[in-house]
């Protein structure tokens, strides 16, 4: 067992990533440690996006398993190299078709360079067996990829976003990648050079937008149902992002971030709505000032993270 990944794992339990963000069971500081069935989940996937994964956040090994493999393989694939087979003078070959159109065919010692020229400038029929990703299943990858970033950010107070009547269906539809749960929540941003990161959109429905690389997932408050329902302006394509403040990636509990709870269910009401979503406020404390941003509001809870401490 690696001494490091341990150690990791330990440091996310101490900070309070003591349940699982997908299924929410509990974990044992014993599972942790032993990591045989709690794992470090790397956010997006490394098979996915290596440059910008990062070890994020402890997920049971059964929902890494179940919620990862075949829809973070296919996202994998439709952004990088997608590959096929080509059948030349009877060899099967490997070829892979780049994202800037390039196509690339790994030899056999049987078929030299030049003859495989020859053949293709005489017109030689081949075959090619290809097998495209399942877009579905892609979309479900970066959902669950913007889920837990969100999450991970919230640090403790992502377990109240967790358990938001909207986040069930995200966390059910991360677990069923085959069955239309919700919908119109990924799209390709415009901007694909802009920064990776999370948005608090505010431009039109107040909302969680989180850009890794050319995709956008959009993501609700914990408590608004009706989110993806109302969301279909926000087609494929459309990569508009809203004029809220923007976070970076980061593993879960380094931000400092804390619930209030409102006992006066009327209270609750008319102060905790959407309209708080992204909103600044400002604690003053021992002659000391700390700002902090409305990020989400549940039940009797509002959910604020003191951005003083962030980086």
């Amino acid at each position: 067992m690696s001494r490091s990944k341990k150690k990791a794992r330990l440091s996310l339990y101490e900070h309070g990533n003591d349940r699982c963000p997908i299924c929410l069971a509990t974990f044992s500081e014993r599972d942790v440690e032993e990591g045989i069935t709690v794992t470090l989940e790397h956010v997006p996937p490394r098979s996915v996006a290596p440059e910008i994964s990062l070890g994020m956040c402890l997920t049971c090994v059964d929902c890494n398993n179940d919620a990862g493999g075949g829809v973070d393989q296919a996202a994998a694939k439709l952004i990088g190299r997608q590959k096929a087979r080509v059948d030349i003078q009877g060899f099967p070959h490997t070829a892979y078709f780049g994202q800037d159109g390039s196509i690339k065919i790994r030899g056999r010692p049987e078929i030299s360079e030049e003859s495989f020229v020859k053949a293709f400038e005489a017109g030689e029929t081949f075959n090619v067996s290809y097998h495209p990703p399942q877009i579905r299943y892609a979309n479900v990858s970066w959902l669950k990829s913007a889920y837990l970033t969100v999450f991970s950010l919230l640090g403790r107070c992502g377990y109240i976003y967790a358990e938001g009547s909207a986040i069930r269906q995200v966390r059910e539809q991360i677990l069923k990648p085959t069955e239309d749960i919700i919908c119109n929540y990924a799209m390709k941003t415009e901007n694909q050079g802009g920064p990776d990161g999370v948005l608090m959109n505010r431009k039109k429905r107040p909302c969680w937008a989180v850009k890794m690389g050319q995709y956008v997932v959009l993501l609700p408050s914990s408590r608004d149902d009706s989110f993806y329902r109302l969301t279909k302006v926000f087609g494929e394509g459309n990569g508009e992002l809203g004029d809220g403040p923007l976070f970076f990636p980061s593993k879960f509990g380094k931000n400092i971030a804390t619930s209030v709870e409102i006992r006066d269910a009327d209270g609750v009401e008319k102060a905790v709505g959407a309209d708080l979503f992204g909103r600044n406020g400002e604690i003053s404390s021992g002659g000391k000032s700390f700002p902090f941003v409305v990020v989400d509001y549940n039940r009797q809870y509002v959910s604020v993270l003191f951005t003083s401490w962030l980086n």
